[in-house]
């Protein structure tokens, strides 16, 4: 009990000493365009979803949260750094249930988890990530938490149903891909057609946003996309595109996940059913600063999938 109130108020100071070193630099709370969204037109687009029905709910019910948070952006920025700390107190307890007890090594490897640069950076904004970390996490706590999980994802974001993919046994995960190939040669011009309206989407955003998106190339483009992204994404390589410091903090957090499971289980976080599930995030994203925002839970997930799996062989046990 006593660890677990440690990692949460430890998790609000740093959170908090994130928030004011951001602003001291002049990275205010609408440096996300998204920010701005919620803070202005909740209400409207909330009154909107229920005069249109319960369909259109779907990946859109967060404006419902900041709606009922009164569009404030301290209260709603107040909400993403508690579900922040609770997401580290989930940590906390899976690390221990695969890593064993809290020795000096494992807590030093447990901080890595923790402190994660670009987390603390997402908590101390209005967008939703961070409370689709917290759900993608918890479904790692069985069952009952991955049904809730499963079920309560779509509302926020209807793509993030891929997260879940990475939890499943390879047999029934090969046999979705095998799947997912059938239907790909079966319904190729409309699957294709698909494919290249997503392709035609402008989404870089940012300046520092170098890393190229291959859109000129069509098909084969959306195609190294799809193998090439996830590869800078598990290596934190993507930074090499551009050295911003945006971008570098990411990979900087990135690095940590990967030291947390080498210096436990001696590999890194890189897994396939992980980098195909990237992967499909790399067909329909094409920009790669959002590219990285989306695919974030799965480089949450993976240093605890990584030593869930080979926890019999820690080497500090």
């Amino acid at each position: 009990m006593k660890s677990h109130i440690h990692i949460f108020f430890l998790s609000l100071i740093a959170v908090l000493a994130t928030l004011i070193f951001e602003r001291a630099i002049g990275i205010e709370w609408d440096f996300h365009p998204d920010s701005v969204t919620y803070a202005t037109t909740s209400h409207e687009i909330s009154q909107n979803i229920l005069n249109e029905g319960f369909g259109s709910a779907i990946n859109n019910s967060y404006y419902f949260l900041c709606s009922l948070l009164g569009q404030n952006i301290v209260a709603i920025i107040a909400m993403n750094m508690i579900f922040f700390a609770l997401t580290n107190l989930i940590i906390l307890k899976l690390h221990i249930k695969f890593a064993g007890d809290l020795s000096l090594e494992k807590y030093s490897l447990l901080l890595l988890l923790v402190l994660n640069p670009y987390r603390m950076h997402l908590a101390t904004t209005m967008l939703k990530d961070t409370l689709i970390i917290f759900l993608a996490l918890i479904s790692l706590m069985g069952a009952r938490c991955w049904i809730i999980s499963f079920i309560t994802m779509p509302f926020l974001r209807v793509i993030g149903v891929f997260y879940y993919g990475v939890l499943l046994p390879k047999v029934i995960f090969a046999f979705g891909v095998f799947c997912a190939i059938c239907i790909f040669f079966i319904f190729n011009e409309r699957v294709v057609g698909l494919m290249l309206e997503f392709n035609a989407n402008q989404m870089q955003f940012r300046e520092f946003d170098s890393v190229p998106s291959f859109q000129d190339s069509g098909l084969a483009g959306i195609g190294i996309r799809f193998i090439l992204w996830p590869i800078l994404a598990l290596t934190a390589s993507f930074s090499l595109f551009g050295l911003s410091v945006p971008f570098m903090a990411v990979a900087l957090g990135v690095v940590m996940f990967n030291v947390y499971t080498f210096a436990l289980v001696g590999r890194s976080i890189f897994t396939w059913k992980i980098f195909i599930s990237m992967g499909v995030f790399a067909i329909l994203v094409t920009g790669y600063g959002s590219y990285i925002r989306y695919v974030y839970p799965f480089l949450v997930m993976a240093p605890l999938l990584v030593i869930s799996q080979s926890s019999s062989r820690l080497r500090y046990s």
